[in-house]
């Protein structure tokens, strides 16, 4: 949220800021209706109706469970559960397809915040966002695990390793197939670059959407080459 100058707040500022609104007013990103003046990015009852899991909190939970099988994870954390319809599904969608890479920052700022207050933050070295294809990257104009991850680490005070890994086959969508198609589609997508070597043993591995874990899984197996590695999951979202 922008910080405003102390010397720019008073009553002629109020009446600017209540005209900008009037003809420019915010929107929830959750349900699209008008946010109060207090309110920012989420209304209040979409703020409050998010499905949030509290695994930050937990140390066994159904995202680590679901990780194991396929995947040595040392502790996951996702904020809320995605859910088809709904809130959940809404922001996924303005942050990955309308262009509002703000909601990353925001959702990654709330994330970042659960895992400051859990028992395991401290033991993070590094940050690495799962990487986009450069050509959708390009098409996008920004990768939204980059975003999410970038807030995480400011809120830890950990670096963030944005080339760690590099997405060398330029997928098909995933959301349509089971995880044995998923998996045949990403395996071997990614390869680990010299940044995974810098001194970092623990990883802390971010996207957006948890859903088969196939891609998850792809990127970890790159962290986890060197035998002293760790690994550790950050998602905004799981989809059980």
């Amino acid at each position: 949220m922008e910080t405003i100058p102390q010397e720019r707040k008073g009553f002629g500022w109020e009446i600017l800021h209540a005209f900008v609104a009037l003809f420019f007013p915010k929107t929830c990103y959750g349900c699209g209706a008008p946010l109060e003046t207090y309110e920012d990015m989420l209304c209040t009852p979409c703020h409050v109706g998010l499905p949030l899991t509290g695994f930050a909190f937990t140390e066994e939970n159904l995202l680590r469970t679901k990780c194991q099988a396929f995947l040595t994870v040392t502790h996951a954390a996702t904020l809320f559960f995605f859910k088809k319809e709904g809130i959940s599904a809404s922001l996924i969608h303005e942050m990955k397809y309308k262009n509002n890479p703000e909601i990353g920052t925001f959702l990654g700022t709330w994330l970042g915040q659960q895992l400051l207050e859990s028992r395991w933050h401290t033991t993070i070295d590094a940050v690495v966002p799962v990487p986009l294809h450069p050509h959708k990257q390009k098409q996008r104009g920004y990768n939204q695990s980059t975003v999410i991850g970038k807030a995480i680490a400011s809120v830890l005070k950990k670096p963030l390793l944005e080339n760690a890994l590099v997405r060398i086959k330029n997928t098909r969508p995933l959301a349509h197939k089971d995880y044995e198609g998923r998996w045949k589609e990403v395996k071997d997508a990614f390869y680990g670059t010299a940044e995974i070597r810098s001194g970092a043993t623990h990883f802390l591995l971010v996207d957006d959407v948890m859903t088969s874990g196939a891609t998850l899984q792809a990127c970890g197996q790159c962290l986890l080459e060197n035998a002293k590695n760790k690994v550790s999951i950050a998602t905004l979202a799981f989809r059980m």
